[in-house]
């Protein structure tokens, strides 16, 4: 498959991604699990069915609705609410590298992922799959 934006060109396989350096497997994560220079944040559209049921052991909550978009209007959070996110779940700098994932295949933490970006977040990745070895469920 070829992928074409902003005038370049990338050849993507099944093996091969456009940028691989944002992206962990579960097995990384399990060796950083407790670094303290990292923190996992799970990303939920349904934190009810996802989120409390079982996760990532350390990981904190990002509700989708609640704490990534705009209160009122169909946008991102605006940039008081981001640093008051960034706060909450224990993000005190750049040094911290935020390790993304959550429910819908990562569609949420991907969207996330985006946010943190559009705010000049320099150090995050996200977890190619969710594993379910990783997720404790109660």
């Amino acid at each position: 498959m070829i992928v074409i934006s902003y005038n370049h060109t990338v050849q993507i396989t099944n093996t091969q991604y456009a940028q691989p350096e944002v992206l962990v497997d579960t097995q990384w994560l399990e060796e950083h699990l407790n670094d303290s220079n990292f923190k996992i944040a799970e990303v939920d559209y349904d934190p009810q069915s996802n989120y409390e049921i079982g996760h990532i052991p350390n990981s904190v909550l990002i509700d989708w609705k609640k704490d990534i978009s705009h209160d009122t209007t169909r946008d991102v959070l605006t940039i008081e609410k981001y640093q008051d996110l960034l706060k909450r779940i224990g993000i005190k700098d750049n040094n911290t590298t935020l390790i993304l994932y959550g429910d819908f295949n990562n569609w949420f933490a991907a969207f996330a992922f985006w946010v943190f970006k559009y705010y000049g977040y320099k150090n995050y990745k996200t977890i190619r799959w969710r594993n379910e070895k990783m997720t404790r469920r109660r």
